[in-house]
């Protein structure tokens, strides 16, 4: 065994140098050496954690602004497509403006209103 000597006293090996292999996968070089040496530490702290649902939630923000954005550029097109159909002025100012202001929420008063861009 090139490179590992026993712990006197322990039935493991350490590493004797510290190469990119012999640190386990997701563990920080401080935690796995402080493992070498018999100290109890957890595998992840709470600010680890912290940075991990902080990516999730920043992740999720941008996810629902992107959709934000298209629905609500095709809500706009069609509220403009809607404007060549047949129904009441009123319907279709109204849905263009809900559209405009509302985004993606144009759809449900498409789906309501049964006189609109028919």
């Amino acid at each position: 065994m090139s490179g590992i000597q026993p712990v006197f006293g322990q039935k493991r090996y350490v590493p004797t140098s510290k190469k990119p292999t012999d640190i386990p996968f997701g563990a920080s070089p401080t935690n796995v050496y402080a493992s070498y040496q018999g100290e109890k530490r957890e595998k992840f702290s709470e600010g680890d954690m912290a940075n991990v649902n902080g990516g999730l939630l920043v992740t999720f923000i941008v996810i629902f602004l992107v959709a934000w954005v298209v629905l609500g550029t095709i809500a706009i097109i069609m509220s403009l497509i809607c404007f060549g159909s047949s129904g009441s002025v009123i319907d279709k100012v109204l849905g263009l403006i809900i559209a405009w202001i509302f985004g993606p929420l144009y759809f449900i008063y498409y789906a309501l209103n049964g006189g609109y861009c028919t």
